[in-house]
């Protein structure tokens, strides 16, 4: 770790080293891989993570419906859908545009992955609040899953691709540079 970076900013700086480079060509193709590299590579982000998102989200189904009325693709909720413009949330192109430029907002925002991933699936005011990954179950277990679906879908197109690691403990879930011991 370079002197003046906290781990959090390693980690960072990291991952948006990953966004750039070649198309992804990952083991197992969904119909979404080259919307998810669009979209990934016009916010600058890797195209890992995008599709890491869409697996914990909905399992890459674009009809998925959760039971808070997230839809589509990326579980955007109705107010997100509005915002960005979707007309239709079951529409990959616009799903993916619209949750893509969702989570790139709240990057820049928050500045820190876990805190980012936490705001998209919670919502930005609860994170601010806390200033931490809320300890509510199915926000700390969506941060998780990504990570752990960015790691295995990273390792697929680079062998050699740092991996990202959390470590939990009693002030939340946070990125640290090395995988902690068992």
């Amino acid at each position: 770790m370079r002197a003046g970076f906290t781990v959090c900013q390693w980690a960072l700086v990291m991952f948006m080293m990953a966004a750039g480079g070649q198309a992804a060509e990952f083991k197992h193709p969904t119909p979404y891989d080259a919307l998810m590299t669009e979209f990934a590579r016009q916010h600058h982000l890797p195209t890992s993570l995008i599709r890491a998102m869409v697996k914990t989200e909905s399992g890459f189904n674009r009809y998925a419906v959760s039971p808070k009325g997230a839809q589509g693709l990326m579980q955007l909720l109705p107010d997100v859908s509005a915002r960005y413009n979707v007309s239709d949330p079951y529409n990959a192109r616009e799903n993916i545009r619209a949750g893509t430029a969702y989570f790139r907002e709240m990057l820049d925002r928050f500045d820190s992955l876990t805190l980012a991933l936490a705001a998209y699936n919670i919502g930005p005011e609860t994170v601010d609040r806390c200033k931490c990954v809320p300890r509510v179950d199915e926000t700390q277990l969506f941060v998780k899953s990504v990570i752990n679906n960015y790691n295995k879908f990273r390792r697929e197109i680079d062998s050699k691709a740092p991996l990202l690691h959390l470590k939990e403990d009693l002030s939340g879930v946070y990125l640290t540079k090395r995988p902690r011991k068992r």
